[in-house]
């Protein structure tokens, strides 16, 4: 287990943390993985303690939520309750942004990315200094439709996206010998 709020095993002063997803049963209800609560986490791994050291020495976290694997917030949660989750997290963790890492069935979610939408509306009027990230994925041709209307859903909203990160990889594609030329053409 990597210790990232160790300079030894870590050097960056920035560090990411992920995923938060709905719990395991589908309720909404913030968890790591579905594997622990919030404060599971910080009985489990030392969760908090180590967040803090981290900011003790300087650094920053960013916590990301959603994912490939399980069920993403958007999807089990109304507009309240995601809005609720999202600043549980930011105020347990001090954070200074979250990123919203949107792929799978989440992206398949228009009903659930309009509820994320609102929910990070709602939430930059409560906690306006944080900044908000998008994560999602695009092929050798762009973005694809469904990664475009999450960015649209969120910018209609009146986010104020700090900005929007793209997911490029090989594609599954053995012949993408040049990872460099398909990011680039995904681009």
């Amino acid at each position: 287990e990597v210790q990232f709020q160790d300079p030894g095993q870590n050097p960056s002063n920035a560090v990411v943390l992920g995923f938060i997803v709905a719990s395991a049963p589908g309720a909404c209800t913030p968890t790591w993985g579905t594997y622990y609560t919030l404060a599971g986490a910080a009985r489990g791994i030392d969760l908090d303690r180590r967040v803090a050291r981290l900011r003790q020495r300087g650094g920053s976290v960013l916590v990301s939520f959603g994912g490939v694997a399980n069920d993403d917030l958007a999807e089990r949660c109304d507009v309240a309750g995601l809005t609720d989750a999202y600043r549980r997290v930011i105020d347990r963790y001090r954070v200074s942004g979250i990123d919203l890492d949107v792929e799978g069935a989440a992206l398949a979610d228009p009903a659930g990315g309009q509820r994320r939408a609102d929910a990070l509306a709602a939430l930059q009027k409560l906690r306006p200094n944080v900044a908000i990230w998008l994560t999602v994925p695009v092929d050798p041709r762009g973005m694809p439709v469904a990664a475009v209307t999450a960015v649209r859903q969120v910018l209609q909203a009146k986010v104020r996206l700090t900005g929007v990160n793209v997911m490029t990889m090989d594609y599954g594609d053995p012949a993408a010998s040049n990872l460099v030329t398909s990011s680039e053409q995904a681009l």
